[in-house]
């Protein structure tokens, strides 16, 4: 039995305590709301869910438990990623106490990649939204591998399976018997990137979180190039990729055969959506342009190749012919913009050090 503080600890993580209390149970007060997390998030239609389940964050559960906001601090940014998640009709509470949270600790509130149709819900709460580009959804429904414009991937399906390379789903709860595996081909990776391991709005390897989702695979001679984790909304409505990871001895285009064969797959298996994730700064519009900020930011998304390939990851992803939806984060407005652009990029990279090392 949990006793009676310990479990007001874990149901009030509502309240206005600073966000790191020193409790002498944290670690149980974080499993156990994780756990509840959990449980929310396996009933949830976005696959972006899931990301509650890498651990790295803390939770806001509405009143009634049945809803939840994810977040971590940064500087003075406590930064929530995405909408809050569970019945939209308690959105309004958790955001307006999430401000509150953020203001009790001497900081201010920032949601980064939010959906448009919840653009009314901040407002209301007195915060400024700026677009930061569009994610890319595939109605699985519509999906076909057939006509001219499908030509390339129809290519790249027959020439990858020509060097004897091979798909497979490893279900999670069978995930543990290809971890060493995995292990390798992500250090693997790690290493020829020369970069380090991302968080926040990106999964890490991390075992026990991999272990919670099923595994693509493609192996060659039997042995494992690539892999990528699956996220799965409830009942079938969304599937979205997170971890991808490949060897430097994967064939040519080995990620855009896991796509492929990923797309057909979740066809298979009645998906209505494939999530393909955020090309970053993209449908940015100088004319359309609300704030300097925006502006700002479609200037980057043209002339800033040299830095970061944002047309390249949507020029990727637009041949798969995706539905584009726009993302914001929202925050206070002002100078604040920029400084939670800077805390968002530095959780996603693990730190500063993170954004120096890539």
């Amino acid at each position: 039995m949990i006793n009676q503080g310990l479990q007001r600890q874990i149901d009030q993580r509502t309240d206005l305590s600073p966000v790191h209390p020193d409790f002498s149970t944290a670690a149980t007060v974080h499993s156990l709301s994780l756990g509840r997390a959990a449980c929310i998030v396996a009933q949830q239609n976005h696959a972006r869910a899931f990301l509650a389940l890498l651990g790295d964050k803390e939770f806001l559960f509405s009143a009634s438990g049945n809803a939840f906001l994810m977040y971590r601090k940064s500087g003075r940014c406590f930064v929530a990623m995405g909408d809050p998640v569970g019945p939209e009709h308690e959105w309004p509470e958790l955001v307006t106490r999430f401000s509150a949270l953020a203001e009790a600790n001497k900081g201010w509130p920032v949601f980064y990649q939010v959906e448009s149709n919840a653009l009314a819900v901040y407002e209301d709460e007195g915060l400024s939204c700026m677009k930061i580009g569009e994610e890319a959804r595939i109605r699985l429904t519509e999906f076909s591998m057939t006509g001219g414009k499908k030509s390339r991937l129809r290519q790249t399906l027959r020439r990858t399976e020509r060097t004897g390379a091979t798909f497979e789903i490893i279900a999670a709860r069978a995930a543990s018997s290809v971890m060493q595996e995995l292990r390798e081909v992500s250090d693997a990776w790690l290493a020829n990137k020369n970069t380090r391991e991302k968080g926040f709005s990106l999964g890490a390897f991390e075992p026990s979180y991999l272990q919670r989702c099923p595994i693509a695979i493609v192996r060659q001679e039997n042995k494992i190039v690539a892999f990528a984790s699956i996220w799965s909304g409830s009942a079938g409505s969304e599937m979205a990729v997170d971890l991808m990871r490949y060897s430097t001895s994967a064939p040519d285009g080995v990620m855009e055969y896991l796509f492929i064969k990923l797309l057909l797959w979740g066809q298979e298996q009645g998906y209505e959506n494939f999530n393909l994730g955020m090309a970053p700064l993209a449908g940015l519009d100088r004319q359309a342009a609300k704030s300097f900020w925006e502006i700002a930011g479609a200037a980057v998304f043209k002339h800033g190749e040299r830095f970061y390939n944002f047309r390249g990851v949507r020029d990727y992803k637009a041949k798969f012919s995706p539905n584009w939806e726009s993302r914001y984060l929202v925050s206070p407005g002002g100078i604040r913009f920029p400084l939670s652009i800077a805390a968002v990029s530095s959780l996603i990279a693990g730190g500063a050090r993170g954004l120096i090392a890539r």
